[in-house]
């Protein structure tokens, strides 16, 4: 695939990619990086992506810094070699940086669940590190207790060398009269003095060396030539013990070198992961999802290697049924520039990066992306531009699949315009008829008649302003465009007479009026687009106002129910009172002696009371789902079924009641979650979870799945009393997405829901208010 892509620059994509990695490892990751040949890797990969993209928004990037790779190293341990010191401070820093890796992240990726395998692959090396640090110090020298042997060898060499400065120093005294300075200096590890040349014989000892002068000469006094010699030893000593114990503790390297290798890929994995990610934020992008159609959908796109105020963003929406895009408009019009966008962009994604759009980009997954854009001449081949392009046209044709994708620029141009119109149409007509999704550049009318004419082929252009004579760099689906050659010519002084000349004698009336109804049509697009954009206006100065109506709509059914309240209360508290008087009638019935004529007035006082007492509660007129409660039986609840007069009825409690439908009352739920028994009630306190987080991760999870923990983590969740909590669906196909928020709405006691900010997941998390 890459042979045919260097016209692409990805390269350069290359370049500010490893600026962001920070260990060896990562940085080869990212020198080897190449399209991935199966999609499912891909889309492992780019789950990766996704999952560690989150977490840098939230976290930031774990704490990685320089890391050698250790393989070379650890190769020498393993056949039985050993270390320097300065080999085993990469090793300790290794073993340290895991350590600072695991406690920045080991809490945090608990909801994600991909960069979590990576903490869990580490080793914990900690008896190692210990080991290291007992004998070499961070200055890279080797402690004095590293072992007796060693202490011992070094206070001999201290009182040496203290022996040896008491001697010189007298001998400095001795031959003051002699010398050229008065320091003591040292050669290949001897004291010597530095003695005037011409007093090098009154000076018994031996010449180590000469000034660059020839003046002075470094004799070492034959009274500390034992002295010497008996330290150059002792540092001799020095050296062998080190050495034993540099072996020793290489051994110990060796028994860990599996552990350190793997621990050694894994910062390089995380470092190149985080390096995509760190990358992602800068070019502002999104994580592709891939689609199982060969099609290609990039909101807003902007070619990644021009400079953000200058790249001028496009929309290209190709689908299944869209296999042949003709891109005509005028030269130096930004043709060029979408087909190297759209084929950084596909092959940048076919990499495993993240891409700048404005939204989550959908893609299918193409076997080869082969590109013919730009100059083809080549001197050292002895081929012109037309030939050159032609090698690699005849390349793509003989290779190209349905699977592939193709981009052309500027097809059958460098020759006999005729031929070259011809030898274009032909290769069109081929590429459509294999079904390989193709965009080419042109300017040949038989091209926008070809696509304007066939299923499956699509016009296209870039906008060109006519007023300013100026490119506007614009991509524009379903409309060819004009090449303004003349219009442009006439702009960079070419004389009018000329132009007109050409515009009668060359080009000819009938092409000249192709031209002219396709700027009329463009004109008209152009209207329609205007008057689309008002009318987005004016779409969104209409959901506003409904929002506000919906808002006020709120507030009155608020005040409504406020009222409703207050006037269930003074019922509640009439209801209370009748009550009263009903059990004051009943017991002066049963303790008095009463005549028939005072029982009969009394009945007329309950019955009246009785009427009193249920005048405020209108009869049931509802339906299934709605609340009521039975004539004289005080039980309330939820209609369950309605069949004909039979009411079924669920109480709070669970418990199933049969009425009839006459015999109901309608009352609200709240009235009867509210209703406290006269009776002592049995309260069921439910066991509440002891530790529920304030999130919730379903990535990866099917819909079904993924709802059903959704449900059960909400039901904690208020159990917890949270005000809100956060969750993570992903940025995916959207599929997971959608099913939450529809679940959501179902929810009565949800108030509210909506994606959430950068730093806690975008696009891939919402976060529920709960009431």
């Amino acid at each position: 695939m890459l042979n045919h892509l260097d016209c692409l620059e990805f390269y350069k994509i290359k370049e500010s990619l490893l600026s962001y990695a920070l260990t060896d490892r990562g940085k080869e990751m990212v020198e080897k990086l190449e399209p991935f040949s199966e999609v499912n890797s891909l889309k492992d990969a780019l789950d990766e992506l996704e999952e560690a993209y989150a977490f840098f928004i939230k976290y930031k990037r774990p704490p990685l810094s320089y890391s050698l790779n250790l393989d070379p190293l650890l190769d020498v341990v393993k056949k039985g070699g050993s270390l320097t010191i300065n080999e085993f401070d990469r090793i300790l820093n290794d073993i340290k940086m895991v350590k600072k890796i695991v406690d920045f992240m080991k809490e945090k990726v608990e909801t994600f669940p991909l960069l979590k395998t990576y903490i869990d692959s580490f080793s914990d090396l900690g008896k190692l590190e210990d080991k290291i640090s007992k004998i070499i110090s961070t200055r890279l020298t080797i402690y004095d207790d590293a072992s007796p042997i060693l202490g011992k060898i070094r206070q001999r060499i201290k009182s040496s060398e203290n022996k040896i400065k008491k001697t010189t120093e007298r001998l400095m005294e001795t031959y003051q009269d002699l010398t050229t300075g008065s320091n003591i200096t040292l050669r290949d590890g001897h004291y010597v003095l530095p003695i005037k040349v011409s007093d090098k014989y009154n000076v018994p000892g031996i010449i180590h060396d000469i000034s660059a002068s020839g003046q002075t000469v470094f004799i070492e006094p034959s009274e500390i030539v034992a002295l010497n010699n008996e330290l150059l030893s002792l540092f001799n000593e020095e050296r062998m013990e080190i050495a034993r114990l540099l072996a020793l503790l290489s051994r110990e390297v060796a028994k860990e070198e599996v552990p350190l290798r793997i621990n050694n890929i894994k910062i390089g994995e995380l470092d190149f992961l985080f390096a995509k990610a760190s990358y992602g934020e800068h070019i502002d992008g999104y994580v592709a999802s891939i689609s199982n159609k060969q099609e290609i959908s990039l909101i807003n796109a902007r070619h990644p290697l021009i400079e953000p105020h200058k790249v001028v963003a496009n929309t290209f929406e190709f689908s299944e049924d869209m296999r042949l895009i003709i891109i005509s408009g005028p030269n130096a019009g930004g043709k060029t520039v979408v087909l190297k966008t759209i084929g950084l962009l596909v092959l940048m994604n076919q990499m495993g990066l993240m891409l700048p759009v404005s939204k989550k980009p959908i893609l299918g997954f193409f076997n080869n992306i082969y590109a013919d854009i730009g100059d083809a001449q080549s001197l050292s081949d002895n081929l012109s531009t037309f030939s050159g392009h032609m090698q690699k046209v005849s390349f793509i044709l003989d290779n190209a699949t349905p699977k592939d994708l193709i981009l052309l620029d500027e097809l059958g141009t460098g020759t006999d315009p005729k031929e070259g119109e011809a030898l274009a149409f032909s290769v069109c007509h081929h590429l459509l008829k294999i079904g390989v999704l193709s965009v080419v550049s042109s300017h040949y009318s038989a091209l926008k008649t070809f696509a304007s004419s066939n299923k499956g082929a699509v016009n296209a252009s870039m906008l060109f302003d006519e007023k300013a004579l100026v490119p506007l760099y614009k991509f524009r689906q379903g409309l060819p465009g004009k090449s303004y050659g003349l219009v442009v010519a006439e702009r960079y002084g070419i004389k009018k007479e000329l132009i007109d000349y050409a515009k009668e004698s060359i080009l000819g009336q009938k092409h000249l009026s192709v031209d002219e109804l396709l700027s009329e049509l463009s004109n008209q697009i152009s209207e329609n687009e205007k008057l689309k954009d008002v009318l987005k206006v004016q779409e969104n100065k209409l959901n506003l106002e409904l929002r506000k109506q919906a808002k006020l709509n709120e507030e009155l059914t608020n005040v409504k129910n406020t009222i409703s309240s207050q006037v269930q209360e003074k019922v509640a508290e009439r209801i209370e009172e009748v009550e009263q008087e009903l059990s004051l009638l009943i017991k002066k019935a049963h303790e008095d002696n009463l005549k028939p004529h005072e029982i009969i007035a009394l009945r007329e006082k309950a019955g009246a009371l009785q009427e009193e007492k249920v005048v405020e509660t209108p009869p049931f007129s509802g339906q299934i789902g709605d609340y009521a409660t039975v004539k004289g039986l005080g039980i309330s609840g939820e209609v369950i079924e309605i069949k004909g007069q039979n009411v079924r009825i669920r109480t709070e409690g669970g418990r199933i009641i049969n009425a009839k439908l006459n015999h109901l009352l309608a009352v609200e739920k709240d009235d009867v979650v509210r209703k406290k028994p006269k009776t002592s009630p049995v309260i069921l306190t439910p066991k509440l979870e002891q530790s529920v987080p304030q999130e919730i991760n379903l990535i990866g999870q099917r819909v079904e799945e993924a709802l059903a923990n959704l449900r059960s983590y909400l039901d904690k969740a208020l159990l917890k009393h949270y005000k809100s909590v956060r969750i993570i669906h992903g940025f995916g196909s959207g599929a997971l997405r959608s099913a939450v928020h529809n679940y959501l709405k179902t929810l009565s006691f949800v108030d509210n829901y909506h994606l959430a900010g950068p730093t806690d997941g975008g696009g891939g998390a919402t976060i529920v208010n709960f009431k």
